[in-house]
């Protein structure tokens, strides 16, 4: 974003404490995979003193990043979603079409609510702009439905929305400013991706762009609308999920899993390490002592069938191995490391003594004790999704029946010790200890399995698909002995 004093583009103090506290760039790249690591270079993998530039770029290919980071926030948004989310009946006409398409791109409600809580999970807080069509002003609601004017839910991670302003006295939000790239046409044949600001205040919105062609590196206003959003909304239509709120703040948060980013930083470096050290360790470097220097200049051969000879009888050629007790310690470095993340990833899903500090637009979530932070976060976008279907039916003028609501799944717990049980298990069964009914039925006792599967059903069926196996090797002849003629 262009840095000028006091324009458009300036960015909020929070927003800028929340950027570098919260390790945005670092949770940006971890979720980008190698690649995106690779590119920061010593941001992320410092150069080692007397590294020349070449040594460290080859080091840097052969480093691969194990996502921990971002499997663990796809782990935690995938357990709420592995059940369809049910909207309560009675939804206005005017907004069944949000059930299908809630942003005008086909984004479904639930696969919406599955990119917000992601977001809301990287950095601790996700914004719903509830937009509305451009239309003229004044125009009929039939008018207003002729040409498909309607509410859209806009979905703004943390790093777009980066100057925001509330009334001192009442405490509503007078001023937003978003930051969005768009493509536009280059050229003949080509496109580019142009950075824009929409301003919006309570009355008005504004779009600015900062043009690539303009070598004065400005943000021009572009195009000025009037809304009607404090009239019909009271308000900016902005709704914030939490994940992790900061105490006594309106808009600032932190992210929750930023212990397993940095350790999978940690991780990032140790193993870029280890395969370098690896690399040099495996392959055995050649000794010689005793030959001549003309034996040296004319050099030596080394390959089959070849004999290395020499008139000096103490000459002697053999090979330097690495002892492998550093590689060693490296590996039960990365095994301790790897069993960090793990329960840093598993952490949200235990269940905590009390409500903990997510929060969601002031409301009290009213929930039993005992659960985890996931079920609560779940529990704030609920609110949240009252919240914004109900700002797109002021919108639209209707009103949502009073008991309207969205359920998302959250009947589940994890325990890192249920997780080592059935490993546990697994091992058994594996070794012949116990029998497959055994298996079957702890992994549903612990919730592996659906509570709905019929194990005996699930046995028969196994059986006959090891059976039809069997009947298919016999018939291409696979289970004759090895000696069998033919």
């Amino acid at each position: 974003m262009p840095s000028h004093v006091m324009d458009v583009s300036t960015q909020s103090v929070v927003y800028k404490k929340m950027r570098e506290e919260g390790q945005w760039d670092l949770l940006r790249d971890l979720i980008g995979g190698t690649f995106a690591m690779r590119s920061r270079s010593q941001e992320w993998l410092p150069k080692e003193k007397g590294e020349n530039d070449e040594t460290y770029s080859i080091r840097l290919r052969r480093s691969f990043l194990f996502p921990a980071f971002s499997e663990g926030a796809d782990k935690i948004v995938a357990r709420p979603f592995s059940k369809p989310l049910q909207i309560s009946k009675g939804l206005p006409k005017e907004l069944k079409i949000f059930e299908t398409d809630v942003d005008g791109a086909g984004t479904s409600t639930p696969e919406f609510g599955r990119h917000l809580l992601y977001w809301a999970v990287v950095h601790g807080m996700a914004h719903v702009y509830v937009d509305f069509s451009n239309i003229q002003k004044g125009i009929s609601k039939s008018e207003e439905a002729k040409q498909g004017a309607r509410a859209t839910f806009r979905l703004i991670p943390a790093p777009s929305l980066f100057f925001w302003r509330h009334d001192p006295d009442t405490g509503a939000l007078i001023e937003i400013r978003i930051i969005e790239s768009r493509l536009e046409k280059n050229g003949s044949f080509g496109d580019r991706e142009v950075p824009h600001i929409r301003r919006i205040l309570p009355n008005i919105w504004e779009l600015y762009k900062n043009d690539p062609d303009n070598s004065r590196d400005i943000w021009e206003l572009v195009e000025s609308r009037e809304h009607n959003a404090f009239k019909k909304i009271g308000g900016i239509p902005l709704f914030t999920l939490f994940t992790n709120r900061s105490p006594g703040s309106r808009m600032e948060a932190s992210p929750p899993l930023l212990r397993l980013a940095e350790k999978n930083l940690e991780h990032w470096q140790n193993a870029s390490d280890q395969s370098n050290i690896l690399h040099y360790a495996r392959v055995p470097i050649m000794l010689g002592t005793g030959f001549t220097q003309d034996e040296i200049d004319a050099g030596i051969t080394v390959a089959p069938n070849t004999l290395i000879t020499s008139p000096k009888p103490e000459a002697t050629l053999g090979w330097v191995e690495h002892s492998g007790k550093s590689v060693n310690a490296g590996e039960v470095h990365l095994a301790e490391i790897r069993e960090d993340m793990r329960a840093l990833g598993l952490a949200p899903f235990l269940p905590k003594a009390g409500m903990g500090d997510v929060k969601a637009t002031g409301q009290a979530i009213d929930e039993v004790r005992n659960q985890s932070e996931v079920q609560m976060w779940v529990r704030a976008e609920e609110i949240l999704f009252q919240q914004i279907f109900g700002a797109a039916a002021k919108w639209h003028g209707v009103k949502l029946p009073e008991d309207w609501k969205v359920d998302i799944y959250q009947e589940f717990t994890i325990s890192i010790q249920s997780e080592r049980d059935l490993e546990a298990i697994l091992r058994l069964r594996e070794n012949g200890d116990i029998d497959q009914r055994t298996e079957l039925f702890e992994m549903k006792r612990r919730g592996t399995l659906a509570e709905s599967t019929e194990i005996e059903e699930v046995i028969k069926a196994t059986d006959k698909e090891r059976k039809e196996e069997k009947d298919i090797k016999t018939v291409a002849g696979f289970n004759k002995p090895l000696d069998e003629e033919e």
